[in-house]
């Protein structure tokens, strides 16, 4: 689990994010452990790698008008579900407010 855990965080430190790898660390760590006991006391950690990198993505998908960003950064929130269930709504409010600024429906940064 921790080995797990460590796949995801390796790719949120500050020195050398990488948003989108992040993400498919996740996934994959939601996918392989979900299911066992022990990944119940490891899932708030995920959650949080998830909402944090969620949000990274947002905020790149705002300064870059990157269309395949905003999809990485909503595709989070389906990860979030995965993981945390009810308390994703919270990302999914932020990556709504990405989308209006990307679609122009609000101020930039």
């Amino acid at each position: 689990m921790l080995r797990e855990l460590a796949g995801v965080k390796q790719f949120t430190t500050a020195t050398g994010a990488s948003w989108s790898n992040a993400l498919e660390a996740a996934r994959t760590m939601r996918d392989r452990v979900g299911k066992e006991p022990a990944y119940r006391d490891s899932s708030p950690e995920l959650a949080d790698l998830v909402i944090k990198t969620g949000e990274a993505l947002a905020d790149r998908a705002k300064v870059t008008a990157d269309a395949k960003t905003l999809g990485e950064a909503e595709s989070a929130v389906a990860v979030l579900e995965g993981v945390a269930g009810e308390n994703a709504k919270a990302l999914a409010d932020t990556f709504a407010v990405a989308e209006q600024a990307f679609r122009g429906e609000v101020g930039g940064p």
